[in-house]
């Protein structure tokens, strides 16, 4: 029953990932790290307005970074408290569930799922 720990570990986390934005914020911190080095390298800005332009992007980047890493660890989290609740209840066991996913049958079988998945979703 381990695999269905297992299951909820990684659907959970994939799952929570456009539920907490995961992903926009980190296309946004690609951005915004390609607007930086714009700027940095742009001869048409004054070294003051590269200065204000640099603060801007420091702190929007910041702001990135704890959102990433609060909803990172909520993503972990919540489906980790998931399987502690299935230990509890004597389905599944917490550290069992994090073996199977290390296992390369568990990896090359949600690796073949996800691709699946993600084949349908891109064609609908």
């Amino acid at each position: 029953m381990n695999w269905v720990g297992a299951l909820l570990l990684v659907a959970g986390f994939v799952g929570l990932i456009p539920v907490f934005k995961l992903d926009a914020v980190g296309a946004k911190v690609i951005s915004l790290s390609r607007r930086t080095v714009a700027d940095l390298l742009s001869s048409q800005l004054s070294d003051d307005e590269k200065e204000a332009a640099m603060r801007q992007h420091s702190k929007a980047l910041f702001l990135c970074f704890w959102w990433l890493l609060v909803g990172g660890a909520l993503a972990v989290a919540l489906p980790a408290a998931g399987v502690f609740g299935l230990e509890l209840l004597g389905v599944a066991s917490l550290r069992g569930a994090v073996a199977t996913t290390l296992r390369w049958e568990f990896i090359a079988s949600a690796t073949a799922v996800g691709a699946v998945l993600w084949f349908v979703w891109r064609r609908r």
